[in-house]
């Protein structure tokens, strides 16, 4: 049997949620098609975010690492597919594979760049996360001029898209993988808020950068300042990497926002910062004292709010916006009403566009849901259960390889193989001899 030649480059080591995305579609690609496809993979960065080890003890991961090759060997080969996991923008001129993939969180905002519908385009086929990716990059469009700056088309999406989410490892953020994290500290109800923090200022009383790091942390001290039995907060963050200057830049972050409140009489705000495994990080969504997850940022899915919820059936607080659109039931979680902003200078990027908005909370409401929490938690952690019931079976990995399965089928084209053909030996033939009429 002959085999296609597939090259799969992608930031699968990366400590990042590209690199989460991106292992998990290896994997997926792995168990699908191992047998019909010869794999090839090449491990890219991911921005600045750390790179880790794949544990080897993993049948799949032995095989991607065995099949991994350096970035200068792809052009040794022709690849029948490629695949790849990135920002679309990153492709616009990419050719490697006769047919190409790329897997996408795509974007958070209401507008993609003309870079993104550009390097859709030059895809075969993008997969994103999830609807609200899909329908963004379907709904910008951009006019093409000439020289004199006539209007002479309009750049759009061409290319096939499809939704698929990004699935839980229920084997890891699961209730019975029970693991421990020490949280030596005297508050006993603590909020927990997990996510990098990203570029944007803050202007009292809103944070600007897109996960909404420094809105939680001012709306925190504001809600519970001068209780007698505050809860405390934990902040699970980076800007972008794990090093002691990082780590300092958050710290003073956090102060800077502190400064903002007045008085003195202000709960604790604990920084957890450094590489967790992932087990670590599960016992910290499984410590006792941690009793809600606050996700009010915009995602493009949010993996920490479905895993949370699988490892922990506690409660989250999250957006209508966004990724979490997908997988959240209202009326199981506390969502957190807004409105759509224009995207502040400082938060601005070739991704993030200046033109474009995002969801930024309300802050009386996202106070609300936290003494909402505080007050009335037993009420809240019956209905997390619920939910959580609802991420677990129906947004697995398992799910997510079979949903992956029939996308394939659907778009991955068979190409003609060239088949050599043995001609049989043919004897010579006695032909009768003829006469000549005269």
């Amino acid at each position: 049997m002959n085999k296609e030649n597939v090259i799969c480059i992608m930031p699968y080591a990366s400590c990042s949620g590209y690199g989460c995305r991106a292992y998990d579609i290896l994997r997926s690609i792995f168990q699908l098609k191992s047998e019909e496809w010869n794999i090839a993979c090449v491990s890219l960065r991911f921005g600045n975010s750390p790179q880790r080890e794949l544990d080897l003890s993993d049948p799949i991961n032995q095989k991607i690492v065995a099949n991994t090759i350096p970035i200068d060997q792809i052009q040794s080969k022709q690849w029948s597919y490629a695949f790849f996991s990135t920002v679309p923008s990153e492709l616009t001129q990419t050719k490697i594979g006769r047919w190409q993939c790329n897997v996408t969180a795509l974007i958070e905002s209401n507008i993609a760049s003309h870079e993104f519908i550009l390097g859709c385009n030059n895809m075969d086929l993008t997969i994103c996360s999830s609807t609200h990716g899909m329908n963004v990059i379907k709904s910008s469009t951009y006019d093409q001029k000439d020289q004199n700056h006539n209007i002479v088309g309009q750049l759009k999406l061409e290319k096939p898209i499809e939704v698929l989410f990004e699935g839980v490892n229920t084997t890891l953020y699961d209730r019975k993988n029970t693991q421990t994290f020490p949280l030596n500290i005297p508050e006993s109800f603590t909020f927990l808020l997990n996510g990098m923090w990203l570029p944007g200022a803050f202007t009292n009383p809103y944070g600007h950068d897109r996960k909404h790091i420094a809105t939680t942390i001012k709306t925190f001290l504001e809600t519970f300042k001068n209780h007698k039995n505050k809860p405390a907060l934990i902040v699970k963050t980076n800007s972008g990497n794990y090093s002691h200057q990082d780590e300092d830049y958050c710290k003073n972050r956090i102060d800077e926002i502190r400064r903002t409140v007045e008085g003195n009489d202000l709960p604790n705000i604990y920084l957890i910062h450094g590489e967790l495994s992932n087990n670590e990080l599960v016992g910290l969504y499984q410590n006792e004292k941690v009793k809600a997850l606050l996700a009010p940022g915009n995602e493009g899915w949010g993996r920490s709010v479905p895993e949370y919820l699988c490892a922990t059936s506690k409660p989250v607080v999250t957006i209508p916006y966004g990724g979490p659109v997908d997988y959240i039931k209202p009326e199981y979680t506390l969502t957190i009403g807004g409105t759509l902003q224009p995207v502040h200078k400082s938060a601005a990027n070739q991704f993030l566009l200046e033109n474009a908005q995002i969801y930024y909370p309300d802050i009386k409401q996202l106070s609300s849901a936290m003494l909402n929490l505080f007050n009335n938690y037993s009420e809240w952690e019956e209905k997390a259960k619920r939910q959580a019931h609802y991420i677990r079976t129906t947004f697995t990995t398992d799910k997510m390889t079979e949903a992956l399965d029939e996308i394939l089928k659907k778009h991955v084209p068979i190409f003609p193989k060239v088949v050599q053909i043995k001609l049989p030996n043919l004897s010579a033939m006695n032909l009768p001899k003829l006469k000549k009429l005269d």
